[in-house]
């Protein structure tokens, strides 16, 4: 568990403002989508899914998150960039 912690606090692009919101776009699991909002699902690493540039909820169940493009490439995922 210890690795996971620091592993997470190696990822600086997810930053969670103090409303809980994930940073954007790297933290969106669609930071290409137009519009931008609402997103439905929730990249892993930001947890929650932005549904406004102010709001954003929990994702109801693992088929909501995502692994997105910037976390495969941080942790070297084999597929990254493919």
């Amino acid at each position: 568990m210890a690795e996971w912690g620091d592993f997470c606090s190696k990822v600086r692009y997810f930053i969670v403002l103090m409303d809980s919101t994930p940073g954007g776009p790297s933290g969106y699991a669609h930071p290409e989508q137009r519009p931008l909002f609402p997103q439905k699902q929730a990249e892993i690493m930001a947890g929650r899914i932005p549904i406004s540039e102010t709001r954003a909820r929990q994702p109801e169940g693992l088929q909501q998150v995502i692994l997105g493009e910037a976390t495969a490439l941080e942790i070297n995922w084999p597929a990254a960039g493919r």
